[in-house]
């Protein structure tokens, strides 16, 4: 997990944490601003607006599932 002088920071915008509420992926040292809890091609908030998102990881990046399907389609050639 990724910090500055003990503080948690942002895996998306890199930025320190504060005290607000944030997600954070413990297992995989992942922690995000609420507003940074997004899909990294299309930018669609992840963060709990829809009940039941999916959210996918690939190299510590967040994805929605349709993006992520469209990512491992073209690494498939398909």
């Amino acid at each position: 997990m990724m910090s500055v002088s003990g503080k948690r920071v942002c895996s998306y915008c890199k930025n320190v944490l504060g005290k607000g509420a944030a997600m954070i992926i413990e297992s995989l040292g992942l922690c995000y601003h609420l507003h940074c809890f997004k899909c990294v091609a299309c930018e669609c908030d992840l963060g709990g607006s829809q009940t039941g998102t999916e959210v996918r990881i690939r190299n510590n990046e967040l994805f929605c599932n349709d993006c992520y399907l469209r990512f491992k389609m073209s690494q498939q050639g398909g």
